[in-house]
């Protein structure tokens, strides 16, 4: 038996007759078998018999060889697009000053750069193919094994799809200090779902050492502010107690209304020097027993010509909350920044409560500190504000756009931290009878 076999992407002949070259070399019969993958079809096989009738074992044969070979060339061009895939992939990680790193949804390394290891400072090596926690848990890495410890964390979670894209910062110390930026983000495949975890390292030295120098000229603008107005808060008081002289009504208005801008100015100098030490926890709390009754009669004399202005009214409910345990300073601004926000948003002839009591279990926020707890009210009949701004209004420069005026937004931040640093917690809700209700709590003694 003599065969003759081809296989092409196109059949021998357009009228399927057999070509005179093959019938001179004694083929009497073709077999055309279509070579296809899973998706496509690749080519044609087609054999030669020198006998007219082919059995039907021998086209089962040609047909299941004729599989196999659509799944190897299938599976050739497959690989082929991958390699290329990769070799691109490979170009642009190599290229880019991030550090790049794809973990599938077990934890095996998929890819790696060389800036990932730069920047860690560990020696390059290859990567791929290995455990998460072989990274994580890299000998020369101990100084910041809890920093790595959260990103595997991170990277298992948002592999798995359990959660959404994790971030965070650290310092690495050795020959050179480095501030790193990491970012942890889903990789979805064509069905959308999560297939990977990517993991982005970023050099962010320059910036924060810009963002620190910023920082400190601020801070020594702002600090060097506090002598002249402290100088000059001294002066109007002389000139309104007549030390110098007598006054008449005129000049001492103009007098008065100097040292409240001067008061004014220093509460925000202070709170521009006192935010960024809160906010690193390095303001150190002087705590001391103190009675609130006295702190907020304290507050109410000092704004009360404003408040008289306007008719509002002050009502100073705390005479039988216990003693406190407190930073008198930092508390009574507190109450001086949510008193002088009530009295800003009354309306002519309001009236603005500062109510306390003991804070039982079910007062505090399902989140609070266990403990004694003072509950203080700051109530007013303005506006209030609206609840897509309640939490805006506690941030830095965060305001809410309602009432006649408008702050530095540094008041209500500074009275979150202040707050904070003694455990406690501050919030804001509708007063029932209309108006503002501004919420937090300090520790009893």
């Amino acid at each position: 038996m003599r065969s003759w076999c081809r296989s092409s992407g196109r059949s021998p002949t357009s009228d399927g007759e057999i070509p005179e070259t093959l019938r001179e070399q004694g083929v009497q019969s073709l077999l055309i078998v279509p070579v296809r993958g899973a998706q496509s079809t690749l080519g044609g096989l087609w054999i030669g018999y020198s006998y007219p009738m082919i059995a039907a074992a021998e086209r089962e044969m040609v047909v299941l060889y004729a599989k196999t070979a659509g799944a190897v060339l299938e599976n050739w061009r497959l690989f082929d697009q991958v390699s290329n895939a990769h070799d691109r992939l490979a170009s642009i990680l190599a290229s880019t000053a991030e550090g790049m790193l794809m973990a599938t949804r077990q934890g095996r390394i998929a890819t790696a750069n060389e800036a990932l290891t730069n920047l860690l400072g560990i020696p390059h090596e290859s990567l791929e193919g290995r455990m998460i926690n072989d990274l994580c848990d890299h000998p020369e890495l101990d100084a910041i094994r809890e920093h790595l410890s959260e990103i595997c964390n991170a990277i298992r979670c948002v592999s798995r799809g359990h959660c959404s894209a994790h971030e965070g910062e650290f310092v690495l110390s050795g020959t050179v200090t480095r501030n790193l930026a990491w970012t942890v983000m889903p990789v979805r495949g064509n069905t959308k779902k999560h297939t990977a975890a990517l993991l982005v390292l970023q050099d962010v030295t320059a910036e924060r050492q810009r963002e620190k120098l910023r920082q400190d000229l601020a801070y020594m603008i702002v600090h060097d502010l506090r002598s002249p107005l402290t100088n000059m808060m001294v002066s109007t008081d002389l000139l309104l107690k007549q030390i110098s002289g007598p006054i008449n009504n005129a000049q001492e208005r103009i007098i008065q209304i100097a040292s409240d801008n001067s008061e004014q100015m220093l509460d925000l100098v202070n709170a521009l020097l006192d935010i960024p030490r809160l906010e690193q926890r390095q303001l150190e709390l002087q705590t001391q027993p103190a009675e609130l009754f006295e702190l907020v009669e304290g507050v109410f004399a000092r704004i009360e010509r404003i408040a008289g202005e306007r008719h509002i009214r002050l009502h100073n409910n705390t005479i039988e909350l216990p003693p406190i345990c407190v930073d008198i300073s930092l508390t009574r601004r507190v109450l001086q920044n949510l008193v002088d926000n009530s009295t800003k948003f009354s309306p002519q002839n309001g009236q603005i409560f500062v109510n306390a009591r003991v804070a039982t279990p079910d007062m505090l926020p399902s989140n609070h500190a266990p403990g004694r707890w003072a509950l203080l009210e700051v109530a007013d009949e303005g506006p209030g504000v609206p609840e897509e701004f309640r939490r805006i209004i506690f941030e830095m420069y965060g305001q809410a756009p309602t009432g006649k005026g408008r702050g530095t937004g540094l008041g209500l931040a500074f009275c979150k931290l202040a707050v904070a640093a003694h455990g406690g917690t501050v919030w804001v809700e509708d007063r029932p009878e209309g108006g503002a209700l501004f919420r937090f709590t300090l520790p009893l003694l």
